[in-house]
């Protein structure tokens, strides 16, 4: 038996993509673990991030479910120590739940500050709410915040467009009151092709 965890999509940008780590993205995709896991393994022995987060998808054949998590959070870590963002990011959204680690809202806002730094879109949508609001362990920083959700919009992160979309229906923090540019934004976050992690 299988078992496997959800983590966010990977999105690797084009020219530091390999043809071997674009056939391991696809075969995990699809659910095809026992052909990637030789694959995942041979990236994985020459210290490629995203191989050790695709890897902590799926368990190996030998291991049990306990066996598996300790795995998983390793391989997360080893890819979030390489500064790979999506590996930052599923380790601060534990932290923040406490699932398979202990709960620790700090540090899950400092490693989503980490992958929002890296251009995880997600991560600066996440923290560019929490810094208008002033949410969370954050304190208020309204440019700062705007930046980060309008990256994520341009990104084409649904939740980031969808906010940018109230922003500009109700003029809120500044943002100029543009009904027209409102409707394009929630146009642009109903498409299929809009991030969606």
């Amino acid at each position: 038996m299988t078992f496997t965890r959800e983590v966010s999509e990977c999105r690797a940008p084009a020219n530091e993509s390999s043809s071997e780590l674009a056939q391991a993205r696809l075969l995990v995709s699809r659910g095809e673990f026992e052909t990637a896991e030789e694959l995942v393994a041979a990236l994985c022995a020459n210290d490629v991030p995203e191989a050790f987060y695709l890897r902590s998808c799926f368990s190996m054949p030998s291991e049990d479910y306990a066996a598996f998590e300790r795995r998983h959070l390793s391989d997360l870590q080893r890819a979030a120590n390489a500064d790979f963002a999506p590996a930052i990011h599923a380790l601060a959204t534990y932290y923040e739940t406490g699932e398979l680690v202990a709960q620790d809202v700090r540090m899950a806002t400092q490693l989503f500050q980490r992958a929002a730094l890296l251009g995880h879109p997600q991560s600066q949508w996440r923290i560019g709410v929490q810094l208008l609001y002033g949410a969370g362990v954050l304190e208020r920083n309204t440019a700062g915040g705007l930046a980060l959700v309008s990256a994520a919009a341009d990104a084409g992160f649904r939740g980031a467009l969808e906010t940018m979309a109230k922003l500009h229906d109700t003029g809120a923090f500044g943002v100029e009151e543009n009904p027209s540019r409102a409707q394009d934004l929630r146009e642009q976050a109903a498409r299929p092709d809009a991030l969606d992690y």
